[in-house]
């Protein structure tokens, strides 16, 4: 029987990982498509990695450029996060990268735009921990690859005593790791986890090919299963999207070129990750309503409450969003607003649409339809968005 929608009220969220591809060589997305995407999932803040395809975001002036692209294209509130590079070693350009960023981002395995073979260790970029935490407290995001975790968290958390946050993880074991390094050991460590890794396994590559294919992994059924028992139980602090518009025809020459997936540097095409920034919170909606353990507390908690924390903003009472419950699924008829145009969750129940958004008084959402734009890109620890 149908019923008119309850509405909910929300802080509004933020995504602490995303990859926009602007500027660069991807021509699906930029910061209009991929912003606009993210309202619509309820997201009002969204943080942009360095790892760009062909505009590694690794000095001063890549930051200001993406700044500019922010204030002209955004629908919301941006951070940008500073990279490393070994090759040109921009150790000297972290002082100014920290005055203009969120953060900084280590890359210590195989990735889009770090396609490496090289066997990398945390140690090998102590000279860019070290300088990062002279020149400010912003956290040191950490995507692990092969890398022993204990190592990670030794260096940067307990040497330096500097806030780490390890990005997107798939292996519960390593969870429990940095969740009794935050307890027990009392250091400053977070963890986040992905809504394709709690939804999605490692059996998922047999019938979508490089749609299914992540860096890290999809994880085996029974390691999802702990991932989302973990959630619950406060062990993973964050949820973050991992974002990534690859277009179709990336995705096509992958799975056409490298059906195998071969993770190898000057190897065969690889294509890893997926959309997610606009059905993330649909998705966890609904494991609201399916999952008796998992609460609108403990994802305002890990989308909203803990990402402002870790990237230093404060949500004003002005800000916020607006949400149905009403059940729907994720068919040919979702609008994507993604410059993919495309969903990889095609099938899957989601609950609540956004039908209002303000952002610090101004309205960007109203009656489900977006009618304006609040772009800010945020600097500075403490800053209002």
């Amino acid at each position: 029987m149908n019923r008119a929608p309850n509405i909910r009220k929300y802080p509004g969220f933020i995504d602490i990982h995303d990859h926009f591809r602007w500027p660069g060589n991807n021509p699906s997305e930029d910061f209009n498509s991929g912003t606009l995407a993210a309202i619509k999932g309820g997201v009002i803040m969204t943080n942009d990695m360095p790892n760009t395809p062909g505009w590694p975001t690794v000095n001063a002036a890549d930051l200001y450029t993406k700044h500019e692209g922010a204030f002209a294209q955004a629908f919301h509130a941006m951070g940008f996060y500073a990279g490393v590079d070994r090759q040109k070693e921009n150790v000297g350009q972290l002082e100014m990268m920290a005055r203009m960023s969120v953060g900084m981002k280590l890359y210590l395995g195989f990735t889009t735009g770090h396609e490496t073979s090289e066997k990398l260790r945390v140690a090998d970029y102590e000279p860019w921990i070290a300088e990062w935490h002279r020149v400010t407290d912003k956290p040191i995001m950490v995507h692990l690859g092969e890398t022993d975790i204990d190592e990670v968290i030794w260096l940067v958390a307990k040497k330096y005593d500097h806030n780490l946050h390890i990005c997107h993880m798939n292996d519960p074991r390593q969870v429990d790791r940095a969740y009794r390094a935050r307890v027990r050991g009392e250091l400053p460590v977070t963890n986040g986890v992905c809504m394709h890794h709690l939804l999605k396994t490692s059996h998922s590559v047999v019938s979508e090919g490089s749609n299914a294919r992540m860096m890290p992994k999809l994880a085996p059924q029974v390691d999802a299963e702990k991932l989302m028992d973990q959630l619950t139980k406060g062990k993973i602090d964050v949820i973050e999207t991992d974002h990534a518009p690859h277009p179709f025809a990336k995705k096509y020459e992958a799975e056409l070129l490298n059906p195998h997936g071969v993770q190898e540097e000057g190897g065969p095409p690889t294509c890893n990750g997926v959309p997610g920034v606009q059905e993330t919170l649909g998705l966890l909606l609904n494991q609201v309503r399916v999952n008796k353990d998992l609460t609108e507390e403990i994802i305002i908690d890990a989308y909203s409450t803990i990402p402002a924390r870790l990237m230093g903003v404060k949500i004003s009472p002005k800000t916020y969003i607006k949400v149905t419950d009403e059940l729907y699924l994720i068919d040919e008829d979702y609008e994507v607003a993604s410059g993919t145009g495309r969903s990889v969750y095609m099938g899957c129940w989601a609950v609540g649409k956004v039908v209002e958004m303000q952002k610090l008084g101004k309205t960007i959402i109203a009656d489900g339809k977006v009618v304006g734009r609040a772009p800010q890109v945020v600097t500075s620890r403490g800053e209002v968005i």
